[in-house]
């Protein structure tokens, strides 16, 4: 696993696939799946700095150096990886592909390549509606221009803001838990979601904040 940013290549037969999930783990994307002993390799480790992605103007030069068992890879799963990094590079760098009908529209699989992107000053369009998990736990600050989901079908991760702008809209609903363990203090004007289904992690929050937060949820929902 690396921090950022890995998938794993898949040749089975002549079909070519690419799995990846926001939190890097190749034992997590491969699942079942695994590479046996004295057959033909199908799962293909591959991963990538933000670093070196960012500071290498064609892909193709780096294939050997980011694919574990390169000389086996397929020449066409070889293609597929490095289209799949040049796309992350171009979000990173102009946005391209983050939308709902973008090669990244999958928010909770490339959650990832989308906190790394608004980490990066990159105006970002999340759907209005996102089914599984919105994980951002690593924002220390909100960037101006960006807009959260009316929906998140599972949990909202805001865990590192020590402070939150009044003018931002959280979603409407968030189906699981919401963390902002970092917030000492919430805005007057901050409409704050009208449901939460999990818990609320309010670590930090001081007493005005926690009352605020007890009124409208109910003490059990927090932590």
């Amino acid at each position: 696993m690396c921090d950022f940013h890995s998938i794993l290549g898949i040749a089975i037969g002549n079909n070519y696939s690419i799995r990846h999930d926001a939190s890097n783990s190749h034992s997590g994307m491969a699942g079942k799946l695994e590479n046996k002993p004295n057959r033909k390799t199908v799962i293909f480790e591959v991963e990538c700095s933000e670093e070196k992605l960012l500071a290498t103007k064609d892909i193709s030069t780096i294939a050997s150096s980011i694919i574990r068992n390169f000389g086996e890879c397929p020449e066409k799963l070889v293609c597929k990886i490095v289209n799949h990094y040049q796309q992350v590079k171009m979000a990173l760098t102009d946005g391209v592909g983050l939308s709902p009908s973008g090669y990244f529209k999958d928010v909770e699989k490339y959650g990832d390549v989308y906190f790394h992107a608004i980490n990066r000053g990159i105006i970002c369009e999340i759907p209005k509606e996102v089914g599984g998990n919105l994980d951002l736990g690593s924002l220390t600050s909100i960037p101006e221009k960006l807009k959260l989901p009316d929906t998140v079908g599972g949990y909202l991760d805001l865990g590192s803001l020590t402070s939150i702008p009044e003018k931002l809209k959280l979603p409407d609903t968030v189906g699981g838990y919401l963390h902002l363990g970092s917030l000492t203090s919430i805005p007057e004007k901050l409409k704050l979601p009208d449901t939460v289904g999990g818990y609320l992690d309010l670590g930090r929050l001081d007493a005005d904040g926690r009352a605020r937060m007890i009124a409208k949820y109910g003490k059990s929902k927090l932590i």
